[in-house]
């Protein structure tokens, strides 16, 4: 099972950190909370109360990836991930940061690649202040793009891991629905914390009855062919 976390602003006032189930190009929510804040960075402890919500949510026996960005690349968080809720990882991490291989530290952004190539390392360490151990790196330069990728995985790298990191971009079309595109989430008049909570959450119930619905309905067209 993938789950994407990820953080939403709405009203410049309230942001949502969501984490969801990455099913058919959408992203379902499964767990969620609001931090009355105008920036999209969340603290620590706030990231691993919505995981142990979801963690709640998820069946015994599910081996569980989680996808985050940028924004979630943290020592601390990975070590959470890995030796509390004995999840796997991709995580993308900006070139600013620095990894030590065979005893030497270097810098993200002196990796330099040619259109089209991936480099994936052994084992690592990352973060020189406080290095969080065992980890593998994956570098990509997007051709196309011509965007520089970067993914730290609590398991052997390879192409495939971008593959598996690309699954997170669902969770775009998930907020278009909550917003523009669908649920017309910040035309509500709610401005309170517990009551937009309580809105995520019929929200989210109503997702996963519509995806339930078109899923069935998709069955029962294949049947009839």
């Amino acid at each position: 099972m993938y789950l994407s976390l990820d953080t939403t602003v709405v009203w410049n006032c309230f942001c949502i950190v969501w984490v969801g189930v990455v099913f058919r190009g959408r992203t379902l929510l499964v767990a969620w909370t609001i931090v009355a804040q105008s920036i999209s960075t969340v603290r620590l402890w706030t990231i691993q109360r919505v995981l142990r919500q979801a963690m709640r949510t998820i069946p015994d026996g599910v081996e569980v990836v989680l996808l985050a960005d940028r924004g979630f690349a943290d020592g601390k968080l990975m070590k959470y991930l890995k030796e509390t809720l004995h999840w796997h990882f991709r995580i993308r991490i900006k070139r600013s940061f620095q990894f030590q291989l065979h005893g030497q530290w270097h810098t993200v952004s002196r990796v330099v690649l040619k259109a089209g190539d991936v480099y994936c390392t052994e084992a690592v360490a990352i973060g020189k202040t406080k290095p969080y151990r065992d980890v593998y790196l994956a570098f990509a330069h997007d051709k196309p793009s011509g965007e520089y990728w970067v993914i730290v995985s609590d398991e052997s790298t390879n192409p495939q891991t971008f593959a598996q990191y690309r699954l997170r971009f669902q969770v775009e079309e998930s907020f278009l629905d909550l917003k523009s595109n669908g649920f017309q989430l910040e035309a509500s008049r709610i401005r309170d914390k517990f009551s937009l909570s309580q809105l995520c959450g019929v929200i989210a119930l109503t997702m996963l009855f519509l995806v339930l619905q078109g899923g069935r309905w998709s069955q029962h067209t294949k049947g009839g062919e």
